[in-house]
């Protein structure tokens, strides 16, 4: 029988935690393809939200708590403790098995840096003593293997991931995009197949396997989503070098009859009547993505007015993603169909407001960061005005920093974009003078190539 992992058990299903597991394994990916972890292979969902095989052979278990709270709860380590010697005691204990619970928030004042494992024994006393007495610790040597880690934020964690693919690969790749694809895959990949049925299995085993190599993913795996998305130097669209299977712009779209369109008004109806934030927003967002890429909705008023207007009032970072991605699809299937009138619309009515949001830094659109590149991309906005677009991001970005503190890889990124632009005198002036955040701009002034200062 196929394993049902803890977390499907404990009814964790909520879209940010399953979220940020998923960006996790993109993460682990991400450090696979550096070759900073010996990781032979992942799996999501088996037996813990999260199965690392190490190249030693060596296996890792991942309980994965997200939380809105700065510090994990008592009972929610108590509870990951305890799933944990639920898998020892159907496993065995085996010297060459990890488990390591990982949050985003703090876990009792011992995860005090990013990515470190923190061993159970640095844990307080008093929560040790009622780990210590629970009926499934049967020896110290089981809680011995037990680690706590804690992971980048929510918000940060997309870029940490950009950030590890643009260090382990070269220039000529879409670094935007093969991270988009990445998560893409993980998103399929621990959902589990979908053509069980029509598969022929000899036994139940041979099932489990088929459903084990369907929600693992390797190097192999990682080295074919990179090489779908080498950068094309040439004008030829993108597209036409993808696998005929990995693109939804190969089917020709077609206007939707009147029977459909009804059909679509009532979707868009029925959506209307969720609370902002509920799951099923997601779910029929997900649906009106399939429309997009099957009709030619670009052309339809009310669908755009119907995006806009949630793009424009929803203060929720993840629809504003799942509505970007629709817009993304859109403007694809137009510029395929050779509507570039369509191109233009999203100019005047997108690129001011999007461009706007990330100069100020607003946290509800930098969730859709990655997006919004690739939207930029499409509409081959001048780079002069992209450039000015990215200077004024890093200088909001060292403002936040002065005040906070802390940096991001968001910050490694606009760099990045701002080495392919020309630096203007006053913007080097300014970095050079002296002021109160005159050592953040020093270090910016490190990263930036002599190509963009002459």
């Amino acid at each position: 029988m196929t394993h049902e992992s803890n977390s499907q058990r404990g009814g964790e299903s909520a879209f940010r935690g399953l979220d940020y597991q998923k960006k996790f394994i993109a993460y682990l990916s991400s450090e696979m393809l550096r070759g900073t972890q010996p990781i032979k292979g992942i799996t999501c969902e088996h037996l813990d939200d999260i199965e690392v095989e190490q190249n030693d052979s060596t296996l890792r278990y991942y309980q994965i708590k997200s939380t809105t709270s700065h510090t994990l709860s008592k009972s929610q380590i108590i509870e990951s403790v305890k799933l944990f010697l639920s898998i020892q005691a159907r496993k065995g204990t085996d010297a060459s098995q990890e488990y390591i619970l990982l949050s985003n928030a703090h876990i009792r004042k011992i995860t005090k840096d990013l990515l470190v494992l923190y061993p159970f024994k640095n844990l307080d006393y008093e929560i040790k003593k009622e780990i210590g007495s629970l009926k499934e610790v049967q020896s110290t040597n089981h809680l011995e293997k037990i680690f706590f880690m804690r992971g980048p934020s929510v918000e940060e964690i997309s870029s940490v991931i950009t950030a590890n693919i643009v260090r382990a690969l070269k220039d000529n790749y879409d670094f935007i995009a093969i991270t988009n694809d990445l998560l893409h895959h993980i998103n399929r990949m621990c959902a589990g197949p979908v053509d069980l049925e029509d598969v022929t299995m000899i036994n139940e085993g041979e099932r489990d396997q088929y459903v084990l190599k369907h929600k693992t993913i390797n190097m192999s795996i990682i080295i074919g989503i990179i090489e779908n998305k080498k950068k094309i130097l040439s004008e030829h669209v993108i597209a036409s070098h993808l696998p005929a299977t990995t693109s939804p712009y190969d089917s020709p779209i077609r206007d939707p009859t009147k029977g459909e369109t009804k059909k679509i008004w009532d979707l868009v109806e029925e959506y209307s009547c969720f609370a902002e934030g509920d799951e099923l927003q997601f779910t029929y967002l997900q649906n009106f993505n399939k429309v997009s890429m099957e009709f030619k909705m670009y052309k339809n008023t009310k669908f755009l007015d119907f995006l806009n207007n949630q793009i424009k009032t929803t203060n929720n970072k993840h629809i504003i993603l799942e509505c970007l991605i629709i817009l993304h699809n859109l403007l694809l299937s137009s510029k395929k169909e050779g509507r570039y009138s369509f191109v233009e619309y999203i100019k005047k009515e997108y690129f001011p407001l999007l461009k706007q949001h990330l100069e100020s830094g607003n946290e509800t659109f930098e969730y859709s960061y990655s997006k919004i590149e690739q939207i930029f991309e499409e509409l081959k906005i001048a780079n002069e005005e992209m450039c000015e677009m990215y200077w004024k991001r890093m200088v909001t970005m060292i403002h936040k920093i002065s005040k906070t503190g802390i940096t991001d890889n968001r910050w490694w990124l606009c760099i990045n974009a701002l080495n392919k632009c020309k630096i203007k005198t006053v913007w080097r002036k300014w970095l050079i003078t002296k002021d109160k955040y005159y050592d953040i701009k020093k270090a910016v002034m490190k990263e930036l190539a002599d190509s963009s200062l002459i």
